[in-house]
């Protein structure tokens, strides 16, 4: 099933997508966005060499020339198109697993919105005509070369130096070589993992503790100081200490943020599904905390509505918005290589409450509305919200339960004060989505 809401479009590879569609997706953005030039950039997928051919003609086709920064982090698409001021597209599915692909639409240096993904939908039903072909005409730039200056120029980074042993797994994905160049500029020896482009991740593509095992080995094996783990898009990022411990992606993005707000004050959003130690870390700085709809759009939507310094999603998403308004992997690597050097992080995370997360999805074979009613009045007089899916709040627990913007499955996530806890309310949300 095709999908295509704030978080792009996606589909199954020559089931729900294909290079016509592709084509066909670049043309009407490069219409729709009224744009002269268009940057193009991919992931390390196998069809990614296949789709940006057919995205380089649609561009052409609509009378823009191509700027193309071949395979590249996600995060530095972004921070390309708002350096060169133009639209761009990031050829990727993101975490979805390898036979999926799509394209992210960007535009004034940030992904589109909900509103403007409506307005680009409308444009895209009121198309009639033909797409004539038209030749290429192509930049090529290093991307990578002009972000890691702009980084060394970030008041956050700008005297770093981490003289430290870095493992990255990259999941053979968009991350390399961007991660390994960055980690050396500021002074790291990098050993990869999982780093060259062919059809298998060789790992699943979230960066979760289970599915960083192989990261957490090679750590150890080697005797690395620490690990960063990346999804295939570069766009999240997960931390392994010296010891092998996966933290999590969670724990990740509280880390990133602590090390901002140790350093500058400023206020946070992240959205519904992210673990309330972020909570934590917003009082320890008596900061303002403001939470959003699933989705890195209404994330970053909050965050100009809310004038924030700070934000992030729980998937390991770290935002720095005064430097790229998007969820960046190598801003938060950074982050927490900084950390490192500053803090005993072990005892850091041994000071962020003790609480208990499950996370799962399951195929949307029964209607929403049916769970939502049921959750709700299962509720009680708990507090809920139901702008994404729907949210309940206990002092000691929170359910959010939400169709997902990327898969055709239902989001489970439950964080609680205990593991019995969170795994009774586990089975509860279990047995109404599933039986």
């Amino acid at each position: 099933m095709l999908k295509f809401t704030v978080s792009g479009l996606r589909g199954i590879v020559d089931i729900d997508i294909n290079s016509r569609l592709m084509r066909k997706y670049a043309y009407l953005f490069t219409k729709y966005t009224k744009a002269d030039k268009v940057l193009i950039a991919r992931d390390g997928r196998n069809t990614g060499e296949e789709y940006a051919d057919a995205v380089k003609r649609g561009v052409s086709a609509a009378g823009a020339s191509v700027v193309y920064a071949h395979i590249v982090p996600t995060p530095i698409a972004v921070f390309g198109s708002k350096y060169f001021g133009i639209p761009a597209m990031m050829i990727t599915a993101s975490h979805n697993p390898e036979q999926w692909n799509g394209i992210k639409f960007i535009a004034d240096g940030r992904f589109l919105n909900g509103k403007k993904v409506e307005k680009f939908k409308k444009f895209i039903e009121d198309f009639i005509g033909d797409i004539e072909e038209k030749k290429f005409k192509e930049k090529k730039v290093d991307l990578v070369d002009i972000y890691i200056k702009s980084l060394k120029e970030e008041p956050f980074f700008k005297n770093l130096k981490l003289p430290f042993k870095v493992g990255i797994d990259t999941i053979n994905g968009a991350a390399y070589p961007a991660a390994k160049k960055i980690l050396e500029a500021f002074g790291a020896k990098v050993s990869p993992l999982h780093y060259q482009y062919k059809y298998a991740f060789e790992r699943g593509p979230e960066p979760t503790r289970d599915n960083l095992e192989k990261l957490s080995a090679f750590v150890i094996k080697n005797k690395l100081d620490m690990g960063f783990g990346f999804d295939p898009d570069g766009d999240r990022v997960s931390f392994i200490l010296e010891n092998g411990e996966a933290v999590g992606e969670e724990v990740s993005l509280a880390l990133s943020l602590y090390y901002f707000l140790n350093h500058k004050k400023g206020s946070i959003v992240v959205n519904y599904s992210t673990s309330k130690i972020i909570d934590y870390i917003a009082s320890l700085y008596n900061v303002k905390l403001y939470r959003a709809p699933v989705g890195e759009a209404n994330v970053v939507d909050s965050i100009k509505k809310h004038h924030s310094k700070y934000g992030g999603e729980g998937n390991g998403g770290v935002i720095l918005s005064g430097f790229n308004a998007t969820r960046d992997g190598m801003v938060g690597m950074l982050a927490m290589g900084a950390l490192y050097s500053e803090e005993n992080i072990e005892s850091l995370i041994d000071s962020f409450p003790r609480l208990y997360m499950i996370k799962d999805k399951f195929p949307a074979k029964k209607k929403f509305a049916s769970i939502k009613y049921h959750l709700k009045d299962k509720s009680g007089n708990l507090d809920s919200y139901e702008d994404d899916g729907i949210l309940i709040e206990a002092p000691n627990f929170f359910i959010h339960v939400r169709p997902s913007n990327t898969e055709d499955v239902f989001r489970v996530i439950i964080e609680a004060d205990s593991s019995e806890l969170a795994f009774s309310l586990y089975e509860e949300i279990k047995a109404l989505c599933v039986e």
